[in-house]
């Protein structure tokens, strides 16, 4: 950059993608010549809900790495803990998967492994129904505003059911301060949420954020 004289160079490119590229250069999302460029040579990765056989041991090398790490002693991983890791659909792939062994070793104290120290894994969301439009028209030809058909609304009231929700997440993010010693950056790890989006849940919640009060290998980012 910025030189007068041309220079040779070897440059090769690895790109990686979850969606199908030729679907998008049909429907004119990704350009056409940018992808026949970086296609030499295409490897599809399965998720790993299909390589459940791997699951094992990527548990065992990510449990043996990160407590080299924290310098704390290897639980061992038991029948029925494996079973469960290997039951999951692990939408996070890998990543979750070690995010999922870091925070069992962040809160097992004993030999090995429980279930109690892996989070509960959440149901897949179902699509949200969309209102029917007010303009909809109704089989007299007139639209249901004209009519005088009611058009169902979202409620905005908070139902006992978020409340106690509210209540419960406010629960764990005090556990995993608690867990943490305080630190922030760690408990929200430990819970799989961006710190930024753990910063906020404090004041919405009005959780008073932790004094900082550094400990070797404790600090959070400045």
């Amino acid at each position: 950059m910025g030189s007068v004289r041309p220079r040779q160079i070897d440059v090769r490119f690895v790109a990686a993608t979850n969606r199908d590229l030729e679907t998008e250069v049909d429907r004119g999302a990704f350009r056409r010549d940018l992808y026949f460029r970086l296609n030499g040579i295409s490897i599809r990765i399965p998720p790993l809900r299909e390589r459940r056989s791997e699951i094992q041991p990527l548990a065992e090398t990510f449990l043996r790495q990160i407590c080299q790490e924290l310098r704390r002693p290897e639980p061992r991983l038991p029948p029925k803990t494996l079973a469960a890791l290997q039951g999951r659909d692990w939408p996070g792939n890998i990543r979750e998967l070690k995010n999922v062994i870091e925070r069992a070793v962040l809160l097992c104290s004993g030999p090995e492994v429980g279930l109690e120290h892996l989070p509960e894994e959440r149901p897949r969301r179902q699509p949200a129904l969309v209102p029917d439009r007010p303009d909809r028209h109704a089989p007299d030809g007139r639209s249901d505003l004209a009519s005088g058909t009611a058009v169902p609304r979202a409620r905005s009231t908070t139902t006992p059911d978020v409340l106690g929700a509210q209540a419960s997440d406010k629960q764990r993010i005090l556990d995993a301060l608690a867990s943490c010693a305080g630190n922030q950056s760690r408990a929200a790890k430990l819970l799989g949420i961006p710190r930024r989006t753990f910063v906020a849940r404090l004041d919405r919640y009005q959780i008073a954020r932790p004094k900082k009060n550094p400990q070797p290998g404790t600090e959070d980012p400045q």
